[in-house]
């Protein structure tokens, strides 16, 4: 449930008025809504995707710990503690804390897959386990710089290739442009000239008689100044 409320501490405040939204299940029963909307900066609820939303921070909600039980949500909460330290500290993160970040990812993501697919067929078995083995290794120095200068290259073959395709779209786009002039000027010429023609009386002999056309449409044809042969039945005594 979110709740909006509209907190005005004036202009001479470092805390402006605006809209705000908050998962109720975070806010101490002891605090009023406006004592606790009112404690989050400006630059916060201007950010896209505000702190309280992030989803680092979603595995500290009650109602999302209650989702998903205290085993998987102990791992997820391992999963971002361990991704705090190795951004806000210089050390390099060790090696047995990393594979444990991405075993507790697999469990987290068991948990997702058991819980939420939709095909009884295509549940995860049971007995999945994480298997180290398939973790990547670092390289060494020798091949992470070969695997550099190959991907700097692959990089730029794709650039070569990504130009060219653009040239040539532009190209034939300005050849279908050319194309569409050209068939305007077909269209008005064709214009032109039908309304030039048909300012002039048709007299054609179209011999209506002989196509089989009915009395009907010969009568119409005669009444709009269509000349056709006059046929003389003889006389019957």
């Amino acid at each position: 449930m979110t709740t909006r409320v509209e907190v005005d501490r004036g202009s001479t405040s470092k805390w402006s008025a605006s809209w705000l939204s908050w998962d109720g299940d975070r806010l101490p029963k002891s605090c009023s809504m406006a004592v606790a909307t009112s404690a989050v900066p400006v630059e916060t609820r201007q950010e896209p995707w505000p702190q309280w939303k992030r989803p680092t921070n979603v595995v500290l909600r009650p109602s999302f710990r209650q989702l998903v039980g205290p085993t998987v949500n102990a791992k997820m909460d391992l999963i971002r503690r361990h991704g705090n330290n190795a951004v806000h500290r210089a050390a390099a993160v060790p090696k047995t804390v990393a594979e444990a970040s991405v075993k507790e990812l697999f469990h987290s993501l068991y948990w997702f897959a058991r819980t939420y697919t939709r095909q009884a067929s295509a549940l995860p078995p049971a007995g999945l386990e994480f298997d180290t083995s398939a973790v990547p290794r670092p390289l060494s120095p020798q091949a992470r710089a070969l695997k550099q200068a190959e991907l700097k290259a692959k990089e730029a073959e794709d650039e070569a290739r990504f130009k060219e395709q653009a040239e040539q779209l532009a190209a034939e786009r300005a050849q279908n442009a050319d194309l569409a002039r050209q068939l305007e000027e077909f269209k008005a010429q064709i214009a032109a000239a039908k309304a030039a023609n048909q300012s002039v009386r048709d007299t054609h002999d179209y011999d209506e008689q002989a196509t089989g056309m009915p009395s009907s449409t010969c009568s119409s044809k005669k009444r709009a100044g269509t000349s056709s042969p006059e046929v003389r039945t003889p006389s019957t005594r």
